[in-house]
């Protein structure tokens, strides 16, 4: 259900894929992980819905019951960021994507998802007027994008992992328009 509903937001089905999102979570009961990741999925939904705040709640709960798993406690704490950015607390969201940024670092490997992280603390100093800073932020998540996507030795999974994977896309366009 949990990838449903990301299938489903992809495609603009925010109400079904809110529906299908929370449902995973409530039923995944077992496996921590899966169920703090599908509270990052209704996170995510919510805040394409407009409902921040409710997004905020959420996105907090799963940052800390995924502390123990840091590659999803980095995004739970990206999708708080970007909740506290869209409420008017641009301390809080800088906090939350530096600590999202200082979990990627101490981790020291490229595993996947890192994107979504740059994208968010590209967006904070932007909107706190910090240009560099921001340009900093979309190169190293781009320089990141460009490594991974070397690794894809098909060139049609290649080109998809750069252009329909939203936060490479946009990371990758970013840094050839900046």
């Amino acid at each position: 259900k949990r990838w449903i509903g990301c299938t489903l937001e992809a495609l603009g089905r925010f109400e079904e894929a809110l529906a299908m999102q929370r449902a995973a979570s409530n039923e995944i009961l077992n496996t921590l992980t899966y169920r703090g990741a599908a509270k990052v999925g209704v996170a995510s939904v919510l805040i394409e819905l407009g409902r921040f705040e409710e997004a905020r709640v959420i996105a907090r709960e799963a940052s800390f019951e995924l502390t123990f798993a840091p590659s999803h406690c980095a995004h739970a704490l990206a999708k708080l960021a970007a909740c506290e950015l869209r409420v008017g607390d641009r301390d809080a969201a800088l906090e939350a994507a530096l600590r999202a940024v200082s979990i990627v670092d101490s981790m020291d490997v490229i595993g996947g998802g890192e994107a979504p992280i740059f994208v968010v603390l590209a967006e904070i100093y932007d909107e706190r007027g910090d240009h560099a800073a921001a340009a900093r932020a979309i190169e190293r998540g781009a320089s990141i994008v460009r490594t991974r996507a070397a690794r894809i030795l098909d060139p049609h999974y290649r080109r998809c992992f750069e252009e329909r994977v939203v936060a490479n896309a946009w990371l990758l366009r970013s840094a050839k328009t900046r």
